[in-house]
């Protein structure tokens, strides 16, 4: 599961802090963002998730790859 361990919510647990030793990657969502015609906000267009393993990350960006030509996205490095 995206940002969960043992029933804990990363984003609003005291365990915040394990978040980052995680998996993650930031993502750039919407066709103008990606091609620079919108700003890229943080929270609006911007995301970054966090996995427990590689292949929650990667089963996620499968997701992700199927989704594309319906809405554009970036990964940022």
């Amino acid at each position: 599961m995206t940002q969960r361990d043992d029933g804990h919510d990363f984003r609003d647990s005291k365990n915040k802090g394990q978040a980052y030793e995680r998996k993650k990657i930031t993502i750039i969502w919407g066709t103008e963002a990606v091609k620079g015609i919108d700003s890229v906000e943080e929270g609006l267009n911007k995301k970054t998730y966090r996995f427990e393993t590689e292949e929650q990350l990667k089963y996620f960006m499968m997701g992700v790859d199927e989704g594309s030509g319906w809405l554009e996205y970036e990964v940022e490095e």
